[in-house]
């Protein structure tokens, strides 16, 4: 299944909470390819959730800002809120289901 904008965008900030990281080591860490990292923290740095804090014509270096960090934040608790309600559904806990579950709770806050 095909991981949406969302689900992307929070894969990589949840990277760099981890430390400062070039869009190399975030491709390689995550499986995402370097061009969708580099346009995905292009769209993060505009929104003001992450910054480039190193450019040279080989490599650049981002890292999460404190307003990232607490968007982060929200996009987990709200994520955990939400399998809560499902591990009362039987099969709902499924990883499929939990899948869409995390997906859609990303979709919303974007």
């Amino acid at each position: 299944r095909k991981r949406t904008f969302s689900v992307i965008r929070a894969i990589i900030l949840d990277k760099l909470a981890e430390g400062r990281k070039t869009i190399n080591q975030i491709a390689s860490q995550t499986g995402i390819n370097w061009r969708t990292v580099e346009l995905h923290l292009t769209f993060l740095a505009g929104k003001g959730l992450v910054r480039e804090v190193f450019s040279s014509q080989y490599v650049r270096i981002f890292e999460i800002t404190d307003k990232g960090l607490s968007h982060l934040s929200d996009l987990k608790q709200e994520a955990l809120r939400h399998l809560q309600v499902s591990a009362g559904e039987k099969s709902d806990a499924a990883e499929g289901n939990v899948n869409e579950k995390v997906n859609a709770v990303f979709e919303q806050r974007q």
